[in-house]
């Protein structure tokens, strides 16, 4: 079965608050991640947007580099015409 993207983002953040909660106390939580999904599921939506949203900026940013360099932009960002 294929997991979301939204699914898979929340398990990688159960095993990342897991490992801190052992590093803080050498135990593991006494909770599953049903517990932790449903105490912090509006966090953990805000955070995968957030990723989300910085993800797409990344990328419309590469698209418009990769754009500049294919129209050879001179020292001030206006198109060469060699």
């Amino acid at each position: 079965m294929i997991s979301s993207p939204f699914r898979q983002f929340c398990t990688n953040k159960w095993y990342e608050h897991k490992d801190e909660i052992f590093d803080w106390t050498k135990k593991l939580p006494d909770y599953g991640p049903e517990y932790y999904f449903g105490k912090h599921r509006w966090l953990l939506r805000a955070m995968f947007l957030d990723e989300q949203k910085t993800l797409k900026e990344i990328d419309d940013g590469l698209d418009l580099f990769l754009k500049g360099s294919a129209l050879q932009l001179d020292h001030e960002g206006k198109q060469r015409k060699d």
